[in-house]
């Protein structure tokens, strides 16, 4: 399965702005979490959903890193879940 994740933080950001970049990859997408929020920390209800579907082999796919979250740790913390 691919899962793509979009956040956008504010109400002036467009999840369609991220959706259009996914599309142009040409990757199929097989199921979209949308947030919106900040990312001040990865206890995002859309991001825990996603996570906990992603099985060994599933890709997650996102417009950037950022939008996963901003700080180094807590994506250590999302690989770690992951593994």
């Amino acid at each position: 399965m691919h899962y793509a994740y979009i956040r956008v933080s504010s109400v002036d950001q467009h999840a369609e702005r991220q959706k259009e970049a996914l599309s142009a990859s040409g990757i199929k997408i097989d199921k979209i979490y949308i947030e919106q929020a900040r990312a001040k920390n990865i206890n995002r209800p859309q991001l825990q959903d996603m996570l906990q579907q992603v099985r060994t082999g599933d890709t997650i796919v996102v417009h950037s890193l950022d939008r996963l979250c901003r700080i180094q740790r807590e994506r250590y913390q999302v690989k770690a879940g992951l593994l």
